[in-house]
């Protein structure tokens, strides 16, 4: 069970707790069966509010701050203890439970459940699985979100390598083995370092913004699963690498309200681009609410920019303008 605590906004009709929701889930999904972890902000609340938790001794163990699956800030966690309840558990199945390096996010991700789906269904068939569409389409976030999912299947965890401001392709592999946090070794080529590490490591690597190097990027990849057994990698691309075994996959719009329908504000939430919008404008503007009188521009906007993440980010970020 997970319990976590935050805001549900007003949109003059009903309540819409879509974000709060997200996060309850992800506080859940790190807990075992017959545990109970609560959030920082439930803790905050329940320990000065609750009259039962005094009442029938509960009590909580501060398990420290933790990393959950949707790759943000980490939050700190609790586990209720009572006389009733199972105390002693594995460790949290959280994502500081294996090695990894994915850069913390500071924005909550939104929708893509069908697409993240298929990403990891492609990654069990497949060694290389590049994302490939074009700028602003959200392949980085999706890429890290699926590496987060699948953490649990590689041993030695999942790394992620950022190439948007590589040039030379000859300083690709020292990249790789920077990032990886790998030694190099006097008597060997960075290559052979980076095949010796990797041999026989289940590990995922995250190649992002290939396009600039695509033909090193896809040499390079060859190489290094021809070398490494069990090891797989997901590439993000404007182009697909072109390389062998590659499976690529292209990254669809988010789901996107027709602008000439009449959507109540409840109706709208259930499009992952307005979901985007309203998170990124609250963020901007905490006035910012979904009405009546707004919800069809809203509609409008979403189609307008054709359900791309980054449009739609910059285009709630304006909200600001008009508090």
């Amino acid at each position: 069970m997970g319990i976590h605590s935050g805001n549900a906004e007003w949109n003059g009709k009903d309540y819409m707790g879509y974000i709060t929701l997200a996060r309850a889930a992800r506080v859940m999904s790190a807990a075992y069966g017959g545990q109970i972890l609560v959030s920082n902000d439930a803790y905050e609340f329940c320990k000065d509010n609750c009259e039962n938790v005094r009442v029938k001794n509960i009590s909580f163990r501060d398990l420290g701050e933790r990393r959950l699956k949707d790759v943000i800030e980490p939050i700190r966690l609790y586990q209720v203890l009572s006389k009733d309840l199972r105390e002693d558990f594995p460790p949290l199945d959280t994502l500081d439970a294996r090695p990894n390096n994915l850069p913390l996010q500071l924005t909550s991700f939104i929708g893509r459940e069908k697409e993240m789906k298929q990403v990891k269904e492609a990654l069990k068939l497949n060694r290389l699985v590049t994302l490939a569409s074009a700028g602003g389409s959200g392949k980085t976030r999706l890429a890290l979100q699926t590496a987060a999912e699948v953490i649990d299947d590689y041993e030695y965890g999942v790394w992620f390598v950022d190439l948007a401001a590589l040039n030379d392709p000859a300083l690709l592999t020292a990249t790789i083995i920077v990032a990886l946090g790998i030694k190099e070794q006097s008597k060997k080529t960075t290559e052979e370092t980076l095949i010796d590490f990797l041999k026989e490591k289940e590990i995922l690597i995250l190649l992002d913004n290939c396009e600039q190097l695509v033909h090193a990027c896809a040499d390079l990849t060859e190489r290094l699963l021809s070398s490494c057994s069990k090891l797989k990698i997901i590439a993000t691309s404007r182009e697909a690498l072109n390389c062998k075994g590659e499976k690529t996959y292209r990254i669809p719009p988010l789901t996107m309200p027709d602008p000439n329908s009449n959507y109540t504000p409840e109706q709208l939430a259930q499009y992952e681009s307005v979901r985007l919008f309203i998170e990124r404008a609250l963020m901007v503007n905490p006035e910012f609410r979904v009405n009546n009188e707004n919800s069809h521009a809203l509609a409008e906007i979403c189609s307008r920019l054709d359900g791309i993440p980054l449009a739609i980010e910059l285009a709630a970020a304006r909200t600001n303008a008009y508090r």
